[in-house]
């Protein structure tokens, strides 16, 4: 369980989060006062904030540079605390010493001709004492919402294009991390944070690397003290078996974007039992398509993000992924969706998303009813042309045709193009329906298949 402070007179939210794998011997982080000056090993100076977060090792503040004026803005960083004998806080420590510096992302960024790499920047780490107990922290950017708070407040369910969008920049990510050694292991909404200004509004950050740590391209070797380790529904195949893997990144990014679009995952009812959600996935995995096929959303699900699953299963354990065939995956489900805002995530399906502003995709059945409608009005059209001799009509004959099929008054009509046509299938005020155009007579997707 994740308890977030609110913003207004200290009131508590309790959201619930996916459950993280806990070891034992992990302390609670008790509470530190708001005000509390900490030196980091840089002889930086931080002064802690209001907490913004509890989670199940330390708790999360907002924080200020000792040097910044704390009276005009908002806290621009979160400070990351927890025991001294705590693992996970340690481990994100010295990932961030060797993958978060500014010099790295950026040559990146320049390198693969990105705007944007959601990797933390690390300004300041150390050890500080209170209260005769020793903890462990670390500094970094602030962010907005998580995207696990966005998805509950949205019905569980984000638009296609946006669980698309939200993919190729965590792929980014992803690919920067494995070019230095590393793997995530915990990829989830809770972790994937959104920026907090009008800039980075629809920028995402993959943060938590507690459980972050080296992979390695030799031996496949299960490892019982790591089993199961990340968060179950997301953790990959190779993970359950406590193997850390480039490949398994890649699936938990997979499973979070089905859960994403059909709002659930197959194996969500067997949390408690970890064995028995690692036989679901190792079945599921078998054959996707099939498996797929049996849910009850299964025709909601992209043809996109079907061929991703199925090369998730075709990786091997040392193998490299292939990243840029993993992003013309993406681009080719981003290119077959209705939402077209270019780099803007639209978290509401439907009416007050981005979606009202361009042409609704419209049900299987429903186009299949206009097909129907068209179908038949050709067919009427063919026959009235059959009984009746061809005849060109003057402009008033035309407009009285027209006024008397749709009981209109001609007084006000100066010619029969005053009337609404109906185009590309669409109903107009006067009922009728127009044959669609070769380009719009695509076939419909279903299963996950075009």
């Amino acid at each position: 369980m994740l308890t977030l402070m609110s913003k207004s007179a200290g009131t508590k939210k309790e959201l619930k989060t996916p459950v993280k794998r806990r070891n034992k011997g992990h302390v609670l982080a008790k509470p530190i006062p708001k005000g509390e000056h900490i030196t980091d090993l840089k002889k930086s100076k931080w002064i802690i904030g209001s907490p913004i977060g509890q989670g199940g090792f330390g708790v999360i503040y907002s924080g200020f540079s000792e040097s910044e004026n704390t009276k005009k803005c908002e806290p621009p960083y979160v400070i990351k605390i927890e025991p001294h004998g705590n693992g996970p806080l340690f481990v994100e420590m010295h990932f961030y010493m060797k993958v978060g510096k500014k010099d790295d992302i950026e040559e990146w960024k320049k390198k693969h001709k990105v705007s944007h790499l959601g990797v933390p920047q690390l300004y300041g780490y150390g050890s500080h004492e209170y209260n005769s107990e020793k903890y462990r922290f670390l500094v970094i950017d602030r962010y907005g919402k998580d995207l696990w708070t966005v998805f509950t407040e949205n019905d569980r369910r984000f638009p296609d294009a946006t669980v698309f969008k939200i993919a190729l920049q965590v792929l980014d990510v992803l690919q920067y991390i494995h070019e230095k050694n590393y793997i995530h292991g915990d990829i989830k909404g809770s972790n994937l944070l959104i920026g907090a200004s009008k800039d980075s509004e629809n920028q995402v950050y993959l943060v938590d690397y507690g459980l972050a740590e080296r992979y390695s391209t030799k031996e496949f070797k299960p490892d019982k003290k790591r089993a199961h380790n990340g968060t179950i529904e997301y953790t990959s195949r190779d993970a359950h078996l406590g193997v850390p893997t480039r490949r398994g990144d890649l699936e938990i990014l997979g499973f979070n974007m089905l859960q994403w679009i059909i709002s659930y995952l197959p194996w969500e009812k067997d949390l408690k039992d970890p064995v028995k959600v690692q036989q679901q996935k190792e079945e599921f995995m078998k054959n996707v398509t099939q498996s797929l096929k049996k849910l009850k959303s299964s025709e909601a699900v992209p043809a996109a993000l079907v061929e991703y699953l199925k090369y998730t299963t075709e990786i091997e354990h040392d193998q490299e992924p292939d990243y840029n065939h993993c992003r013309q995956l993406f681009k080719k489900g981003l290119k077959g969706c209705a939402e077209t805002v270019k780099n803007k995530l639209v978290f509401r399906v439907g009416k007050n998303s981005a979606e009202k502003e361009t042409p609704k995709k419209q049900s299987r059945v429903s186009k299949r009813k206009i097909a129907t409608r068209v179908s038949e009005a050709d067919e009427d059209e063919e026959e009235d042309e059959k009984e009746v001799p061809k005849k060109k009509k003057t402009v008033k004959e035309k407009t009285e045709v027209k006024a008397a099929e749709n009981g209109s008054d001609t007084s006000s009509v100066k010619s029969w193009r005053d009337f609404p046509t109906v185009v590309a299938g669409r109903v107009g005020r006067a009922g009728e329906y127009k044959r669609k155009s070769a380009d719009e007579e695509k076939p419909v997707r279903k299963g996950g298949k075009k």
